[in-house]
């Protein structure tokens, strides 16, 4: 199996507003990048959302690594976090967050209505925010002799690769990153001049 060079995720939030027999259900989906960020965003919409009966979530995590969460938050089991998670999977999605706050409009909607109601508000925050494709970055690490920076940092840039860290005394470190893609390409050249990173 060939390791993968790129992931689904969000470029912008979306929302969506999904009303049920009095009960309103409102999406949130957001891009986000480890679990701090999560609660980050969590903690903004309990926030705002004080008065709501509930707030439901799931996430995926990890680019290689998958990890997810699915939250009912005192909703029957598996009402509300799994269908909203099948919803972030369906896409293939990962690095998302969705958060479906709820307000009780006094009419039970029964296990069938209340997931059927949490997969669509979860779709529509999905669908209304914009869905990207981004390489995955690898990082490396490189020692060079100062007369040779100029050559490396040439090949790197060539890559599209971005410097994330320099220490410019002889011998230069540079902490670097670039798309997996084009990794072998850029880790050949580098060999040829005598590096191995």
């Amino acid at each position: 199996m060939s390791e993968k060079t790129h992931y689904k995720t969000l470029a912008k939030s979306g929302t969506f507003l999904h009303k049920e027999k009095a009960s309103k259900h409102y999406g949130f989906a957001f891009h986000v990048e480890c679990e701090e960020h999560v609660k980050t965003e969590l903690n903004a919409l309990k926030k705002k959302y004080f008065d709501a009966t509930h707030h439901c979530y799931a996430y995926v995590l990890g680019i290689d690594k998958i990890q997810t969460r699915a939250f009912d938050d005192g909703e029957p089991n598996n009402t509300a976090g799994m269908p909203i998670l099948g919803q972030i999977q369906a896409l293939a999605l990962t690095q998302t967050l969705v958060v479906v706050v709820r307000y009780f409009g006094g009419t039970k909607l029964g296990t069938g209505g209340l997931m059927q109601a949490y997969k669509e508000t979860a779709k529509g925050a999905l669908l209304d925010a914009s869905i990207v494709e981004k390489p995955i970055m690898v990082h490396y690490q490189i020692q060079a002799p100062y007369p040779l920076l100029s050559e490396v940092l040439g090949i790197i840039r060539q890559a599209q690769g971005e410097i994330i860290e320099a220490d410019y005394q002889d011998p230069c470190l540079l902490r670097f990153a670039v798309a997996r893609f084009l990794a072998q390409k850029l880790l050949d050249k580098l060999l040829l001049l005598g590096f191995n990173c």
